[in-house]
């Protein structure tokens, strides 16, 4: 369960939307890279979570977010891995 804070306080992880398109009025035309994060609220019609930018900058923020997770897992599991001496985990 991933809990996320919006704009009204926290919220459970449902579902993302996600798309490219045109950034309107752009010349010339420029894409536009959109994500939208739900909660599994009823009452919900918009996204408490929004952000957009060039594909490529979000693309980037996506991956470097992921790289440092990844990092940080690795760091943590390996803490908790006894050596030979100390017996098997």
């Amino acid at each position: 369960m991933i809990r996320i804070k919006g704009r009204n306080g926290p919220f459970t992880f449902h579902h993302h939307y996600a798309e490219v398109m045109d950034c309107a009025g752009a010349e010339p035309p420029a894409p536009l890279a959109y994500v939208e994060i739900f909660s599994n609220s009823p009452h919900t019609r918009s996204a408490p979570v929004t952000f957009s930018g060039p594909p490529r900058e979000v693309v980037k923020l996506l991956r470097k977010i992921a790289r440092e997770l990844e990092t940080a897992t690795r760091a943590n599991s390996g803490a908790n891995v006894k050596t030979k001496k100390e017996g098997k985990a």
